[in-house]
């Protein structure tokens, strides 16, 4: 197993409903191996259910019964969840630091939980050799590959990566396991004196990101500022594939058609 830090430290603002960062300044925060600390309010690792980062955001979903600050039960979102904006520090960092530990509370609640109903033996677990996350496999079928939920990332038996979640995940838009990557979607207009932008960022598999690529280019054609951002993300979406899963793409394209 690989080695990690004991405590990490990053500045922070919280993140309301609609994505914007609250407040004009950000706040300390440090994560060690028994709690996350958010300014001066203790977040429990038992409190988290899932966690997953999008660029410098941190998202957590939480048990609102397990959060005891109230400081930080203000700043949840649906009553359960917790958007970080993270400066000083990676947010990807920050989610494989809090899954790896997290992750332990779950499996052992679990554990407890077919002990109670007289199913001990049944629990099974395994570590992602990429994450170091323990996944609970238990009363799952044996497989010759395991799918870690805590870093998307899927691995053999004896510890061999087949794909790294970083670039192979379930894509935010369509669902499917593909090779996915964060773009940023922009659309220029000027008529006479009047001109703006406007863009957002998503993350998209290689055919969702073909379909969005056609939409910017289409849309921007006539201004043609916006062509050369359209054009970067098709190049984008041609680099980093690897080798087993070039033809990954297509049989999702070819996957979507028939369930249609």
């Amino acid at each position: 197993m690989s080695q990690h830090p004991s405590e990490l430290t990053f500045r922070f603002q919280y993140v309301n409903h609609v994505g914007k960062s609250k407040g004009l300044w950000t706040g300390p925060g440090t994560l060690t191996e028994d709690a996350i600390q958010l300014e001066n309010n203790s977040l429990s690792y038992e409190a988290i259910r899932h966690s997953t980062c999008r660029d410098r955001r941190l998202i957590l979903t939480l048990n609102p019964q397990d959060v005891e600050s109230s400081d930080i039960r203000k700043h949840l979102i649906n009553n359960n969840g917790l958007i970080l904006d993270i400066t000083r520090a990676k947010a990807t960092d920050l989610e494989l630091f809090i899954d790896r530990i997290s992750s332990r509370y779950l499996a052992d609640r679990h554990r407890k939980e077919l002990e109670l109903a007289g199913k001990g033996r049944e629990f099974r677990s395994v570590t992602c050799p990429h994450c170091d996350a323990t996944v609970d496999v238990s009363l799952l079928n044996k497989t010759p590959y395991t799918y870690c939920r805590f870093c998307d990332t899927i691995f053999q038996e004896n510890g061999n990566l087949q794909t790294v979640g970083r670039d192979y995940r379930l894509c935010d838009e369509c669902g499917w396991f593909g090779h996915v990557q964060g773009y940023t979607e922009v659309y220029f207009y000027f008529l006479l004196i009047v001109y703006g932008f406007s863009w957002k960022r998503r993350h998209l598999c290689d055919n969702c990101v073909n379909y969005v690529f056609w939409k910017v280019l289409l849309k921007n054609l006539l201004f043609v500022l916006g062509i050369f951002p359209a054009l970067w993300m098709k190049l984008r979406s041609l680099w980093g594939h690897g080798q087993q899963l070039q033809n990954l793409a297509k049989a999702n394209a070819l996957g979507k058609k028939r369930k249609k």
